[in-house]
């Protein structure tokens, strides 16, 4: 599954190029992923711990985490076009675009923490994990820090991907719901 999505960080493209892609792409990890299941092999990296049942509260918590991840996405996107809009000044001079990205990314890290420097494939999980010792506005800032140091990266043209980072803000999304409601499973 990582190698596919790997793949689709690594090439850049976007509209009905990407779906023609992605989905090819995803059914083939989960062939994947299901021989490797199949025959024995391990392949979880972080050990969450166990949901236990699904019940109402988790079924209205899957769906209020998602609809609020919905929305936290098309406020990136908004956001995303409006500083990619305004670095285009830059557009002729791209070393001095990647300077300034450069040092937005390296003051943000300062300011919100090593978790939201490159692409949070390996930060995801400690964060989720440490979360209830992180708290609500330790997470805040990290989720900050990641839209603008993703924002900065795909703006000023460093290379790399949507994917890892992306997932990363979805899963520090989740890690503030289950610090806000402890009820809800660190898995949903």
């Amino acid at each position: 599954m990582s190698s596919a999505i790997l793949f689709l960080e690594a090439i850049p493209f976007s509209g009905r190029a990407l779906y023609r892609r992605v989905f090819p792409a995803l059914i083939a990890a989960c062939v994947g992923y299901a021989v490797f299941q199949a025959a024995g092999v391990e392949m979880a990296q972080t050990a969450y711990p166990a949901a236990g049942r699904a019940d109402a509260l988790t079924l209205v918590a899957t769906i209020l985490i998602a609809a609020v991840a919905a929305a936290f996405g098309l406020a990136f996107v908004q956001l995303f076009n409006r500083i990619d809009a305004g670095l285009r000044r830059f557009d002729g001079n791209p070393v001095m675009k990647a300077a300034w990205g450069g040092l937005a990314i390296g003051v943000v890290a300062l300011v919100a923490g090593e978790h939201t420097i490159f692409s949070g494939e390996h930060a995801i999980g400690p964060v989720a994990l440490d979360a209830a010792t992180l708290g609500v506005s330790g997470l805040l800032v990290i989720l900050a820090g990641k839209v603008v140091t993703t924002i900065v990266s795909l703006a000023t043209g460093f290379r790399g991907g949507r994917i890892f980072p992306v997932m990363f803000l979805g899963g520090t999304l989740g890690a503030i719901a289950t610090v806000l409601v402890p009820e809800i499973p660190l898995v949903i």
